[in-house]
């Protein structure tokens, strides 16, 4: 099971805080000191927090994923003990984000009707299928901030769009 394991001194000792979860399986579990504090189930969560009292402090496990590879922190009284610096709270992205998604996929077909088809069929599909998995990979990012996955989800829609548009009228001006 995918998790980490940190060591952490406070007033009353050393503590061990340990987070497993499955890759499959929809389950959760943080471990103090070898000792089940918490099991959850979360279907289909990108990321989840998981705050529990440690010798008075206030400490939450954080999961986090962009849909391929996780990230792990372990706050004490709102302070990464990685880092050493507050964590920020994953957040929610705005519904409206997700059009950039059908944004994406729409750009590369709108270039390929306003060439008259003259655009290469190859080309068009790569735009469309590249766009469309890069956007979907960043606005699941919960790694980043809502702001950064919005900004670069923007950056590929419009890419998207004027990719297929600059292929046309360069090869009206260019024999390939």
């Amino acid at each position: 099971m995918p998790g980490q394991t940190w060591r952490v001194q406070l007033e009353g000792g050393v503590h061990t805080i340990e987070i497993q979860h499955g890759i499959f399986s929809p389950k959760e579990y943080i471990y103090v000191d070898g000792v089940l504090i918490n099991q959850v189930s979360k279907w289909f969560a990108l990321s989840s927090v998981h705050r529990f009292d440690l010798e008075g402090h206030l400490a939450a496990a954080y999961i986090k994923s962009n849909g391929y590879t996780f990230d792990y922190d372990l706050a004490i009284d709102g302070i990464s003990v990685d880092t050493g610096e507050p964590v920020i709270e994953p957040q929610r992205l705005p519904i409206w984000a997700w059009g950039f998604v059908v944004l994406s996929f729409i750009g590369p077909l709108a270039g390929f009707a306003i060439s008259g088809a003259t655009l290469h069929r190859d080309v068009v599909k790569w735009v469309a299928v590249t766009a469309i998995g890069a956007c979907f990979a960043m606005i699941l990012d919960r790694t980043k901030t809502p702001a950064e996955r919005v900004r670069r989800s923007l950056i590929v829609t419009v890419l998207a769009w004027v990719l297929p548009l600059t292929f046309f009228y360069a090869s009206r001006f260019i024999m390939f």
